[in-house]
């Protein structure tokens, strides 16, 4: 069952495309995204954020998600439309780049994200 909740996620928010002026997730977010490391391929993120708390709709490149935590979240597109999806413990996957914003409505967000560039 979390499978399948983590590919309609995947299918529904990884089509999202990058708008011109759109702002990358740490700059909308630096109270939650830490960058862990960078270099001219990848950025690993560490992200922590608590129930209740949100961040902007931001730019999200091609990453894969390590979940530290069991978490429920509200995600939103750019376009209003949102959805509501758990997401367990050391739950991993895949998205591709996008544009939107998430809000942490059940548990604790922590997640390590590694961004392709």
């Amino acid at each position: 069952m979390k499978k399948l909740f983590i590919a309609i996620f995947v299918a529904l928010f990884a089509s999202a495309s990058f708008a011109a002026g759109e702002k990358d997730f740490v700059e909308i977010c630096p109270k939650v995204a830490k960058v862990l490391f960078e270099n001219e391929t990848v950025r690993m993120l560490l992200l922590k954020q608590a129930k209740g708390q949100s961040c902007g709709v931001g730019f999200h490149r091609d990453h894969i998600d390590y979940h530290i935590k069991a978490v429920e979240l509200k995600i939103g597109q750019s376009d209003g439309t949102s959805m509501n999806i758990k997401i367990p413990e050391g739950a991993s996957f895949r998205a591709e780049q996008g544009v939107y914003s998430f809000e942490v409505i059940g548990g604790q967000l922590e997640l390590v994200i590694m961004e392709f560039k």
